[in-house]
């Protein structure tokens, strides 16, 4: 079952997404990237500018985005792989703005982390360095952030604290297991629409 990650920048999704890796044997669609990889980041693979473009160019992403002076891709065969795998949870770290354009109502479910205060989030990019991010992050959250969650259907909110990573990880996935959901959420697959 596919999961996908959404928040602000900075709010913790690859630290969730390793959590939920090392602590309940998630699987991870990997979103390539021309960007550098921080310390301990698993759930991205770095290439080239130029090898991203050739990926794009033969269509192997369902959707492409250029942050922050990065091109980010999200491959179709691993998606397709996690949507259709019903006895796993398989984490995706994924802009909240793209969701309704790209995936089916019943294609996903969606964890939308939100930071435990303006102030936590501030902190928490000038501690890992991306202060440049500071302005759109906060941008983000406070203008439009909160509209899109009525584009998505199959989501559930939870207050990232980046000293408890761990136990928001496992509230994600007691959650899900809750819910019952990787018996229960049907998909709808739609060979000619993937989304593009």
């Amino acid at each position: 079952m596919l999961i996908l990650i959404a928040g602000v920048s900075g709010v913790g999704k690859t630290t969730i997404i390793d959590s939920l890796v090392k602590c309940f044997q998630w699987k991870v669609v990997p979103t390539y990237t021309t960007r550098k990889l921080r310390d301990n980041e698993s759930d991205k693979i770095s290439v080239s500018e130029i090898e991203f473009l050739e990926l794009s160019n033969e269509e192997k992403f369902i959707d492409v985005n250029y942050l922050y002076g990065s091109y980010y891709g999200t491959p179709e065969k691993e998606i397709l792989t996690a949507i259709r795998d019903n006895a796993s949870f398989w984490a995706l770290d994924f802009p909240i703005d793209k969701i309704s354009q790209v995936f089916t109502n019943n294609s996903y479910f969606c964890v939308v982390l939100q930071p435990n205060s303006k102030k936590d989030l501030i902190s928490q990019l000038q501690y890992c360095g991306r202060s440049d991010r500071i302005k759109g992050a906060l941008g983000d959250l406070e203008s439009n952030y909160s509209s899109r969650l009525t584009e998505i259907n199959n989501f559930k909110e939870f207050i990232n604290n980046r000293n408890a990573a761990d136990s928001v990880a496992r509230d994600i996935h007691d959650y899900l297991l809750n819910m019952d959901c990787i018996n229960h959420i049907s998909y709808d697959i739609n060979p000619n629409n993937n989304g593009r």
